[in-house]
């Protein structure tokens, strides 16, 4: 395994940013760079990554214009690497993490990313909200999109690929970076998953921050389908669906039950926004509950 760099993209993760670099540093196959991307951080996560920084020659502080697409262009400009590991600031990763991913992006040529899965973790204040809502603890679950909160990607073939679809990456005016990428590279099938490799974040604890989150979800998918059409094959939503449905046989029957609910008002909201003139403001409002101290 060659070197390669971690990015991590934060704002306003006082309280998970020391546990998300704890786990990078102990990965079996370490990083030979670590920036840090603060951007309009409101809170202490500057001087926390500041003194981090301070600690361990590795990491470096960078600081990039508010919005995640401004965070990812600072890192991949300075990026010594090719190869670079995403993860958001509010995420711990396993310790073989980085040595799967790499693995599985270098084994084929054409594949320009290499994806994890995700897993909650009880969170040290757990909500009703959670334990009802949240589809398991512990166990990574199999997802067929991309997550922000980890990958791997080879940053110049990514890079040309996308200006060969007349996009330069990373376009600063959308909201969902990671939802552009889940769609560049879905289209020509140079998006792998990883085996053993996973972020592990607090469940949503509030019906309020879960409408949040949705409707950030819902306006990103809804901005992406209006900017790049090219970019969505019908196959998509028929991998999503039968993703959803194979999570879903997975779950207890009260889980079950939840998982079709919470769903239900998914889909309902993404019509109201496909139907209504949307504001696509790149910095959301963000969620107070997935901001606790991580524990696994």
């Amino acid at each position: 395994m060659t070197s390669y760099t971690v990015g991590i993209p934060v704002r306003n993760e006082q309280n998970t940013l020391v546990d998300c670099v704890n786990s990078i540093l102990h990965q079996t196959q370490k990083p030979d760079q670590i920036l840090i991307c603060v951007n309009g951080s409101t809170d202490n996560t500057h001087y926390i990554a500041d003194e981090i920084s301070k600690k361990n020659k590795t990491v470096s502080l960078i600081t990039s214009e508010p919005g995640k697409p401004n965070a990812w262009n600072e890192i991949t400009e300075q990026s010594r690497n090719n190869e670079i590991m995403m993860i958001d600031g509010d995420a711990l990763i396993n310790n073989q993490a980085a040595k799967n991913l790499y693995q599985t992006l270098s084994k084929n040529k054409k594949t320009l990313i290499s994806s994890g899965k995700i897993s909650f973790t009880k969170p040290s204040k757990e909500t009703l909200f959670s334990k009802i809502f949240t589809e398991n603890y512990s166990t990574p679950i199999d997802i067929n999109f991309l997550s922000g909160s980890i990958y791997m990607m080879k940053k110049n073939e990514l890079i040309k690929y996308a200006k060969s679809m007349e996009i330069n990456l990373m376009p600063t005016n959308i909201i969902s970076e990671d939802g552009l990428l889940d769609y560049l590279t879905r289209t020509n099938n140079s998006r792998k998953q990883a085996e053993n490799a996973y972020s592990t974040i607090i469940p949503i604890g509030n019906f309020n921050d879960w409408l949040l989150e949705t409707f950030r979800i819902q306006k990103g998918k809804k901005q992406l389908e209006e900017k790049y059409p090219k970019l969505q094959p019908i196959e998509n939503r028929v991998l999503r669906r039968k993703n959803r449905l194979n999570r879903l046989k997975k779950l207890t029957p009260q889980k079950k039950i939840s998982f079709i609910g919470k769903y239900g008002i998914y889909c309902a909201i993404g019509l109201c926004i496909k139907w209504t003139k949307s504001d696509y403001d790149i910095l959301w409002k963000e969620t107070t509950s997935t901001k606790q101290t991580l524990k696994i």
